[in-house]
């Protein structure tokens, strides 16, 4: 796919999907008008073209780090990292699934990519974090009802949670294209 081409079906679909996040988080704020978020996630899953829209709240997060540290998994939540890393797993989240999108086919991802799952993979990552970036600056953003230590958080799939979290806190700061 001719590069100014690829550049242009970026551009639409972030126009696309902040308007989604937009509209998909003004519905479950006014479903939830007494949640409190420390977070929001994208929990994306770039080989595939999907992301995920995700919150939690403080309550959700300590109800979920006391049955873990109380189950089966006892020994692995126990350290501040470990305790962090869990935090910010959208995975473990009690609001993981707030809305989904399929932002690109496999056919799309074919044309942009052929079979270069790397260059797939970090371009798709820099594009999600566009759309963070994007998201941040909408004012349905600016109404989330967030705690005072609020951080969002964009990773992929199969990211260290703790590495995504660093990026993201980055990635808002600066900008970065595919």
């Amino acid at each position: 796919m001719e590069n100014n081409i690829k550049e242009e079906l970026l551009e639409r679909r972030l126009r696309w999907l902040v308007a989604e996040l937009s509209n998909d988080t003004e519905e479950f704020l006014a479903a939830h008008p007494e949640l409190k978020f420390y977070s929001v996630g994208l929990d994306c899953n770039s080989e595939y073209g999907t992301m995920l829209l995700c919150f939690n709240t403080q309550e959700e997060f300590e109800k979920t780090l006391f049955k873990y540290q109380n189950g089966d998994f006892a020994d692995s939540y126990q350290t501040a990292e470990e305790i962090l890393d869990l935090k910010f797993n959208t995975g473990d989240w009690e609001y993981q699934d707030v809305a989904s999108y399929q932002v690109f086919s496999s056919d799309e991802l074919m044309a942009m990519f052929g079979d270069d799952v790397d260059s797939l993979i970090e371009c798709m990552m820099d594009f999600n974090y566009k759309v963070l970036r994007a998201f941040v600056a909408t004012e349905v953003f600016k109404i989330i009802p967030k705690t005072s230590d609020f951080q969002p958080i964009c990773l992929d799939h199969e990211d260290d949670v703790l590495e995504a979290l660093e990026r993201t806190k980055e990635v808002l700061l600066t900008e970065r294209s595919c």
